[in-house]
């Protein structure tokens, strides 16, 4: 069930494809939200490639679908939020002032294993975006100020149908520990969870609100996305398991 927003506090300072707008749900909760209208394939992969997070077991920031009634939108009148929609949005809810955007000298006090995984997930979902120089990046991902954790953030650019290994994996904030995935037991482990995470997306798509799916609402015979897109891209770990672990291969 969605989460009614119940007022808007103010646009978020992150982002960079997206700058969300900083709210507050019926709970009470603090939340960012991406508002329908954004891209509906942004808004289907945050969705889906959260969903997926969540199932693999890896660390990321609490999502939902989030409401925004049209009251809401008619009663802010700031013109800079020309984008805020009424209707049905995505939602990450805010961790707390404890975290802060991930930074390079970071990376050596976070778990190997963990960066191997994200490493390994955002090669299986076509996400090239959590990135990280030497000095700066876009790594989506923010880290507890004692160092010893972090969350992931923003998929909303993963299902790429132009993703390439070489050159979407050259800055991930996992790319040093890649090696782990050279032993075929951990290979076969991931694979086990991968194929439960799996079966479960046929659960994930019912959740995605049908306005996503849609770009002409006049059309509900036909819908613009099909779940089968994206089974299709992540199946190709135990369809083609040659061609998906070859770049991890010596």
């Amino acid at each position: 069930m969605a989460e009614i927003i119940t007022e808007v506090l103010g646009r978020a300072d992150t982002g960079v494809s997206v700058n969300p707008f900083f709210c507050k749900t019926e709970h009470g909760r603090e939340i960012y939200v991406k508002p329908f209208g954004v891209l509906p394939t942004s808004l289907i992969a945050e969705w889906i490639g959260g969903r997926l997070a969540q199932l693999m077991d890896l660390p990321c920031a609490d999502i939902t679908i989030v409401e925004i009634p049209q009251i809401l939108v008619e009663a802010t009148r700031n013109p800079e939020w020309y984008d805020l929609k009424a209707g049905f949005g995505f939602g990450s809810f805010y961790l707390g002032s404890d975290y802060r955007d991930l930074q390079a000298t970071d990376l050596t006090h976070l778990d190997p294993m963990q960066l191997a995984e994200v490493f390994l997930f955002d090669y299986w979902i076509r996400n090239g975006d959590r990135k990280m120089g030497p000095a700066a990046g876009n790594p989506n991902t923010l880290v507890h100020y004692l160092r010893d954790h972090f969350r992931l953030i923003d998929h909303d650019n993963a299902f790429d149908p132009a993703y390439s290994f070489e050159a979407d994996t050259c800055l991930h904030i996992g790319l040093r520990v890649k090696e782990v995935w050279m032993v075929a037991a951990k290979r076969s482990a991931w694979l086990m969870k991968a194929h439960a995470a799996c079966d479960a997306l046929e659960e994930i798509w019912q959740e995605i609100p049908e306005e996503w799916l849609y770009t002409d609402l006049d059309n509900l015979e036909e819908a613009s996305y099909t779940l089968n897109q994206y089974r299709e891209i992540l199946e190709v770990a135990f369809t083609d398991p040659d061609t998906f672990w070859s770049p991890f291969m010596p």
